[in-house]
């Protein structure tokens, strides 16, 4: 049975509300002095400690866009949600408590089999094509996720460079999808766009946040759940 397509209305209203919701969430990030959550800027010429945890604006307005997204039905992009928030999540934990480099590594296994289950084991992957194999999407968001939240988590290591490094995959895996032929490629992409652009301005040199592993794994994971499903949308025209 195919999915109805949810009016395009609906997807202006959640790039709108995520945006917002990031923007507040960081800027109230940004005043944070709390000890425990600050940590030292070490690419400024002058001492100074700075909010770690920018990256929970991507948990909270994802949340948002996850509830929106069950209520119109739209299994895509609630799976992109549960797994960029469970995934975030990870690093979260280990912002706050600390957790062993072989759990925080592996950890992001476990969410990324939310793909498959929410998807009925259909996927549509750019250049590949359809697949519809239940251990074979299990397979492949695995790796893409698990990959991906590690391999940003290891990039962020300058002021800006993970969520605008982000906005700049999301937005051409969207482009070449739209113009593939893929029309869910867009709304799903401005959504993205919307909600990582008020952590970029944030943590672009001079960082008034840091994106946390909470961020970098979340951003990580979000880009490796729309590889594997979300951005090259199925049977759409």
């Amino acid at each position: 049975m195919v999915q109805a397509k949810p009016m395009i209305t609906n997807y202006v209203v959640i790039a709108v509300l995520s945006f917002f919701l990031s923007l507040i969430t960081v800027h109230v990030v940004s005043r944070v002095r709390n000890p425990r959550l600050l940590a030292p800027d070490a690419h400024k010429p002058y001492k100074v400690l700075v909010p770690k945890i920018g990256g929970i604006s991507i948990l909270i307005s994802m949340s948002a866009v996850t509830v929106y997204a069950y209520i119109i039905n739209d299994l895509r992009l609630l799976a992109l949600g549960l797994v960029t928030i469970t995934v975030g999540l990870i690093g979260l934990a280990d912002d706050l408590r600390g957790l062993p480099v072989s759990v925080r590594v592996f950890l992001p296994l476990v969410p990324a089999l939310i793909i498959p289950v929410v998807v009925h084991g259909y996927i549509y992957i750019l250049l590949i094509g359809h697949v519809h194999y239940f251990l074979v999407v299990a397979f492949l968001s695995l790796l893409a996720v698990t990959v991906m939240a590690n391999a940003v988590n290891m990039m962020d290591v300058m002021n800006g460079i993970v969520p605008i490094s982000t906005l700049m995959i999301i937005t051409v895996s969207g482009v070449i999808s739209y113009f593939a032929g893929y029309g869910y490629a867009l709304p799903a992409t401005l959504i993205l766009i919307m909600m990582i652009l008020p952590l970029a301005i944030y943590n672009k040199y001079p960082a008034k946040v840091f994106n946390g592993n909470v961020g970098s794994y979340a951003l990580g994971a979000m880009i490796g759940a729309s590889w594997c499903y979300t951005t090259p949308a199925p049977r759409d025209s």
